[in-house]
């Protein structure tokens, strides 16, 4: 009688152990999940224009919000390119009035004394 018990309990234990696996299966794998709340739960028609009017607008934010980023990559890309440009210029430039200078010191160096001598 106390074997029949105890093996009636460990059977029990056995198919709840089971079932908790299997629905910790489901809610592990979204599409079995899907299923399984289609299987056991009747949505009415409200209900169910209330979720897909839910599902839009979840929809429609993370699209604006992908947008939001998109936008503000593409904005920062513009600026670090334009810095890079007005850097760019600057170097130029620097580079132009150091050669200027470079170019002045030797004129005056080395040729205003052939220009200005009596013998040219």
């Amino acid at each position: 009688e106390e074997f029949r018990k105890a093996e009636k309990q460990r059977r029990l234990e056995k198919a709840h152990e089971e079932k908790l696996q299997q629905m910790n299966g489901i809610l592990k794998d979204s599409q079995a999940r899907r299923h399984f709340i289609h299987q056991h739960f009747h949505y009415s028609s409200t209900v169910r224009s209330h979720h897909q009017a839910a599902v839009t607008i979840q929809r429609a934010y993370r699209e604006a919000k992908r947008h939001e980023t998109w936008w503000k990559r593409q904005q920062e890309a513009k600026d670090k390119r334009k810095r890079a440009r007005k850097t760019f210029a600057a170097l130029v430039i620097q580079n132009a009035w150091r050669r200027y200078k470079e170019w002045k010191k030797f004129e005056s160096a080395y040729l205003c004394p052939i220009y200005t001598s009596p013998v040219v």
